[in-house]
């Protein structure tokens, strides 16, 4: 075979090269359209994912305060009434809790002081107890301050923990805190109980000797009445508020926060 000579390779490759370069061009552009219409569809698929996480989050959301509802219709009851009676307490909360389906207990707490103590518990006619380590009722320890629940109403057939301290650690006092210091209702999450309720959400709602909330820090701890406490139970919450939704076609994790 004979082998071509250099001015050969030279027209071949003068005849050639424009089309190799126009080959190379169409590829460039057809690996863009590629591209661009790749990268189109992704944020086509992202969009409509994000339409359908922030529908299904606020949708969510709004459930779960519907749960909560029942803690704030107790509180604005108990905050037009001078003084919480064991049977309206009862009547009211039966009323409000009738639909939910994720509650266990409505509750009153208020706070007494250790001067007020023994003369709340001989009027109250039961003692301020606290929970043990192993988890028995035990008295209350002495310091400055107690809120034991004066009223409680339970939906799951439990006797009511009446004298329970609800502020007996830092874990259950920082909520109640951060509620009455400012005026808005706090939650906190015990994860783990020693019945078969599983994780339960708390709601502390704080209700002041005035009708609307006093405008200063001082002034709501010194006009504080006691909290309307609800007792919620997580995976219920959970299952009501994912419930009479549309099937969810992607993954979707919910992060619950124990941040009060």
């Amino acid at each position: 075979m004979k082998t071509p000579s250099v001015r050969e390779l030279r027209e071949i490759l003068r005849v050639s090269i424009p089309a190799m370069l126009v080959v190379a061009i169409g590829l460039a552009i057809t690996l863009i359209a590629f591209v661009v219409v790749n990268r189109a569809e992704e944020r086509d698929v992202v969009r409509g994912l994000e339409f359908r996480v922030e529908w299904r989050a606020r949708d969510f959301q709004a459930k779960i305060k519907l749960a909560g509802q029942a803690v704030l219709a107790t509180a604005t009851d108990v905050m037009t009434e001078p003084r919480v009676e064991s049977q309206e307490f009862h009547q009211f909360t039966s009323a409000v809790a009738a639909e939910n389906k994720s509650i266990t207990s409505l509750a009153w707490a208020q706070p007494v002081t250790r001067e007020q103590r023994a003369a709340f518990e001989a009027s109250a006619g039961f003692p301020i107890v606290e929970l043990s380590a192993d988890g028995r009722r035990i008295p209350a320890a002495h310091r400055d301050g107690y809120t034991p629940i004066v009223n409680e109403n339970r939906f799951d057939g439990k006797p009511a923990w009446l004298g329970f301290d609800v502020s007996m650690d830092p874990t259950r006092r920082r909520p109640l805190e951060l509620a009455r210091d400012s005026g808005a209702a706090k939650s906190m999450m015990v994860p783990y109980v020693s019945d078969s309720l599983g994780a339960t959400y708390l709601v502390f709602s704080p209700i002041y000797t005035s009708v609307a909330v006093p405008e200063t820090v001082d002034v709501r701890r010194a006009q504080l009445k006691g909290y309307v406490v609800g007792v919620f139970r997580v995976l219920d919450v959970i299952k009501v508020g994912l419930a009479d939704t549309p099937d969810i076609i992607a993954t979707i994790n919910f992060y619950l926060s124990n941040d009060p």
